[in-house]
């Protein structure tokens, strides 16, 4: 994604307060989305591409909105007693313990753009979850 020489470059004037790639992305040598897809190879996460992948209703239901909004991740797709989730950062991924109680299932992650992940989420709110996923199970609901 860089020349040995723009690297050289960029360790050289380096601040010690920000990640190197964030220097990188900053000084306009590589994009945002070439950071993302550099980190993911590095964590060894898969990388996707929300704009083309299908989202699976049936994983979008196994998850409330308000939860998937909280943890900015996308539910994107069931394989057995698994959900695979898309979210934007690795950090992310320790906040998907919230997902996995809540649906039950062992929760996998893989990385998508942050602005894909919230659009995603978004964009469904108006139509799988309002007619698949009620935000609360009746149980704590009251009268008055």
């Amino acid at each position: 994604m860089l020349t040995q020489h723009q690297l050289d470059r960029a360790l050289a004037r380096h601040p010690d307060n920000r990640p190197l790639g964030e220097s990188l992305v900053a000084a306009g040598t590589i994009s945002r989305a070439d950071l993302q897809t550099a980190l993911a190879h590095k964590m060894g996460y898969p990388l996707v591409d929300l704009t083309r992948f299908p989202i699976d209703p049936v994983a979008v239901s196994k998850v409330s909105q308000r939860l998937a909004m909280s943890v900015r991740a996308m539910p994107l797709m069931l394989d057995k007693e698994r959900l695979i989730v898309a979210v934007a950062k690795p950090s992310r991924v320790a906040k998907l313990q919230a997902i996995q109680s809540f649906a039950q299932l062992k929760v996998v992650a893989v990385l998508a753009p942050k602005l894909q992940v919230l659009r995603a989420v978004d964009r469904l709110s108006s139509n799988v979850w309002s007619q698949i996923v009620p935000e609360s199970s009746g149980a704590f609901d009251t009268t008055l």
